[in-house]
């Protein structure tokens, strides 16, 4: 950081409001939240024009957005900003100008902060600067203050009618509230400028520098933007009203679809952004920006930044869902999220559990990139002590293009017996087995996480290349592993058909190389060196001796 940040005399707004630590399952039930105008604004220009009163009051308190002059405009400390602003009428910022300088200290501290996001998104994260302008007094960004609705905490305008000099994009100005005091926020006085001008700016990064395509992948830029908002300022924890909602109903907030019932999926999709960070590092975001540039759909984009770290979009985000799973009051030190213990415990789709005595079976959909917790509880051997047994199903499919409403769920069904049967797979349990089968019509996109009693069966993540694998004799395929070379003690493979008949055992020390993929090996030959014939196959991957991690791949055989 610079260290001119640190020498900011506090002039801000003495109303500032102190946010509250979210700590457990209580914060399921929070209030409305503001949000984002810019996805309001979207959805708004797709439908064609407003169709209720609330959408009406938005399109009126936008004003803003047409450069209707203000009664003052200023250039940020910096030059990258021009701050728009009234100190009369319904638009007035506050007049307190403590340190007499004959600037509100309202729009001091929006000067701030806004070349604060700059330094941090631009200087230090290095994304793409936006350029010029070419609009109203000058070439900076261009900032208008109004009263916004209550349930808006800011925008950034896109416009259409301004492209830059890339390819789909545009140039846009930003909206921000004259006082951030409504009932609605909940971040209020100068922390809502904070978060506020983070999230938005960096929206306009977006539109200008890399692509202009909100409607059909809004999941990902207002995830992006979520996301700044905690690297711009880690110490307040707004993000958290989104958090709430995605732990209590993960099914329900599908990376695919954009959109649930009352807002954006991608707020509460920070948390995918967070755990792609921790698990490789900060700056895999803007290089999924950098291929987003390149191709058509966020899943392409997400898919060719993970390859290098042996991951895509669909196991990293069956390894996602787990960490999801270790939060709240099963949350293990700093494991998986490194606030996982202040976030609500995440809930299960199966409220009760279902009681397991011979076989149960549950019914269930799942969007694509989708997740939820089914538990079931059965009695160990001579005690009235229940034990929970926890599956995690994910819908890891990608192969949807564009995200959007029309997105639909995909149905499955989970078995689960006391008794072995054919096409059964098996876990460990009070010294005997559990048996369960998942069933779906596109089984190769599903993963599942068996969790016994808080304990992770299988915590090892893995990732097919190719996919499918055409077995011509020529290619080989590689199960992938998130484990370093010097890691690896022992690895045992075995491949099954879909009637669960083994095809391969695969044993040996080390990992080895394949068209630049790292993991375990397989020729495309049986147990009889002949070439596999064209199916789905399930493999066991163990490493170092662990309980092994499954998974499913297609072989199509030419």
């Amino acid at each position: 950081m610079l260290m001119r940040y640190l020498l900011l005399p506090l002039l801000l707004l003495t109303t500032a409001a102190a946010v509250a630590q979210v700590h457990d399952d209580d914060a399921y039930a929070g209030p409305s939240h503001a949000r984002c105008g810019t996805e309001m604004l979207m959805n708004i220009r797709a439908q064609g024009g407003p169709r209720n009163k609330f959408e009406r009051e938005l399109l009126a308190g936008t004003v803003c957005s047409d450069r209707t002059p203000k009664q003052f405009n200023q250039v940020t400390s910096h030059g990258h900003f021009r701050i728009h602003y009234d100190r009369t009428g319904p638009d007035a910022v506050p007049s307190v100008d403590l340190d007499g300088n004959g600037t509100p200290d309202y729009i001091d501290s929006t000067d701030f902060y806004l070349e604060y996001a700059w330094d941090v998104e631009i200087g230090e994260y290095k994304f793409d600067a936006p350029p010029d302008d070419h609009r109203g007094d000058g070439p900076e960004i261009d900032v208008y203050i109004c009263d916004l609705p209550e349930d808006v905490y800011g925008f950034a305008y896109p416009e259409e009618d301004n492209p830059t000099d890339r390819p789909n994009t545009v140039n846009g100005l930003l909206v921000l509230d004259n006082d951030y005091s409504e009932r609605l926020y909940t971040t209020k006085g100068i922390d809502g400028i904070r978060v506020t001008s983070a999230h938005e700016f960096n929206h306009i990064i977006q539109f200008s520098r890399y692509k202009y395509e909100y409607s059909a992948e809004a999941t990902l830029y207002e995830a992006t933007a979520v996301w700044f908002e905690r690297q711009v300022h880690p110490s307040i924890p707004d993000y958290r009203q989104y958090v709430r909602g995605f732990l209590a109903h993960p099914d329900s907030f599908a990376f695919s679809t954009n959109h649930v019932q009352d807002a954006i999926t991608g707020y509460a999709h920070v948390l995918y952004l967070d755990y792609l960070a921790k698990r490789i590092d900060r700056d895999i975001t803007r290089r999924i920006w950098e291929e987003f540039k390149k191709h058509d759909f966020v899943t392409e984009s997400v898919d060719a930044a993970l390859q290098p770290n042996s991951l895509n979009f669909e196991n990293s985000y069956c390894e996602f869902a787990t960490w999801c799973y270790y939060t709240g009051a099963r949350a293990q030190d700093e494991k998986y999220f490194p606030e996982a213990q202040v976030y609500p415990t995440m809930r299960a789709v199966t409220i009760p559990p279902r009681e397991l005595d011979d076989d149960i079976v549950i019914q269930g959909s799942l969007y694509p990139l989708s997740f939820g917790l089914y538990e079931v509880t059965t009695h160990k051997t001579g005690s009235t002590i229940r034990d929970t047994i926890d599956f995690v199903i994910t819908n890891g499919r990608t192969d949807y293009g564009h995200g959007g409403v029309g997105i639909r769920k995909e149905d499955f069904s989970l078995t689960v017996s006391r008794t072995e049967k054919s096409g059964y797979l098996s876990l460990p349990y009070d010294g005997t087995q559990i048996y369960y089968r998942l069933d779906a019509a596109s089984t190769t996109h599903f993963c599942i996480e068996r969790i016994i009693a808080g304990q992770s069966i299988a915590s090892l993540a893995t990732s097919i290349f190719p996919q499918p694998f055409i077995n011509d004799g020529a290619d080989q395929l590689v199960v992938g592993v998130n484990m370093a070379l010097d890691q690896i003690r022992s690895v045992r493979l075995m491949i099954y058909s879909s009637s669960l008949t083994p095809v391969a055992d695969i044993k040996g020390t080390s990992l080895s190389e394949v068209n630049n993929h790292l993991g375990v090996v397989w020729n495309g030959k049986d147990l009889g060196n002949r070439l596999a014939p064209s199916g789905i196959y399930f493999y066991e991957l163990s490493i170092n001796g662990a309980s092994p991690t499954l998974g499913k791949f297609a072989v199509v055989r030419k």
